[in-house]
């Protein structure tokens, strides 16, 4: 923004002139003023990590959907397998699998 007010106050010159100013000249208090707010904002995100939660959000959430996806392509694969009455270790199988996806799960 600090760097936009220059811009705009050569468009606008009324706008953020100070009285006795040459027009679309800019006061430099505006320009302070966006960099200031600037840093404070920022601050702010560093402090509550605002940022950074939403990272770990999207990244678990990725995480989670590529786990899902591998499950559902390895449970189709198992259970095109399976016989009739599947057998104890077919069955073992399918256990053994959901066991992996929740764990993946409870580790993202």
């Amino acid at each position: 923004m600090a760097g936009l007010l220059p811009i705009i106050a050569n468009l606008s010159p009324a706008a953020f002139g100070s009285p006795g100013q040459t027009p679309g000249a800019i006061s430099g208090l505006w320009v302070s003023l966006a960099i200031g707010l600037a840093a404070g904002l920022f601050g702010l995100d560093r402090y509550f990590g605002f940022t950074t939660g939403w990272i770990r959000y999207i990244l678990t959430g990725t995480a989670i959907h590529k786990a899902l996806e591998e499950f559902r392509m390895d449970w189709a694969l198992l259970s095109a397998k399976l016989s009739a009455p599947p057998t104890p270790d077919q069955i073992e199988a399918l256990i053994r699998r959901a066991k992996q996806f929740r764990l993946a799960i409870e580790d993202s």
